[in-house]
């Protein structure tokens, strides 16, 4: 079994804005399992904030369509392995064209 790490992340998304994220990067020679994903959506987020995560450019949570949420935790259990120099990505979208949208993402993962 290897070394448990957590990767929290805050973003704020501009209004209408969309973009990518790093959110870890696997060190040399080392595999990274994720285990878990989860999200916090502040109240009144209303869905507008839409979120999916990638390995290089596979999608891999979601396996299609994107996330989004208001006032809670998404609690996502997963398998998704990353090899030596791999990326997990975030992709984001605010489709409120007016405010910003924010939310705090917390990804659990085996490190060995």
């Amino acid at each position: 079994m290897g070394r448990v790490v957590n990767v929290a992340y805050k973003l704020t998304a501009d209004a209408g804005a969309s973009g990518e994220a790093t959110l870890y990067t696997v060190d040399d020679a080392r595999v990274f399992t994720i285990k878990n994903v989860k999200v916090n959506w502040p109240n009144g987020q209303a869905f507008k904030l839409e979120l999916a995560f990638f390995r290089g450019t596979q999608q891999i949570i979601p396996y299609r369509g994107s996330f989004s949420g208001d006032n809670g935790w998404l609690n996502v259990e997963c398998d998704a392995v990353l090899q030596s120099g791999e990326r997990l990505r975030l992709a984001y979208t605010n489709t409120d064209t007016v405010n910003p949208q924010s939310c705090l993402i917390v990804v659990t993962g085996e490190l060995e």
